[in-house]
């Protein structure tokens, strides 16, 4: 798991595996809103390993490994 601030929009940013399915998942809840959530990827299981990024523009960066840790992905 990883958490990340978004200082920009003032918004807190997760990404997480999904317990009962192991995939990728997002998460985000700025200011005075709920949490939106969704799939990242949902054709590779991940084991958890992954960072989470916001650049300079308020993008982002989401690095992960694949359940068996020997692939490392990238998704923005």
């Amino acid at each position: 798991n990883s958490i990340v601030y978004d200082e920009l929009n003032s918004a807190v940013h997760v990404s997480y595996k999904r317990g009962d399915t192991n995939n990728l998942r997002y998460a985000v809840k700025e200011s005075g809103s709920s949490w939106a959530k969704q799939n990242v990827d949902a054709t590779q299981s991940t084991n958890g390993d992954t960072s989470i990024a916001i650049d300079p523009n308020g993008y982002v960066h989401i690095a992960y490994s694949n359940n068996a840790g020997s692939k490392i992905l990238y998704s923005t």
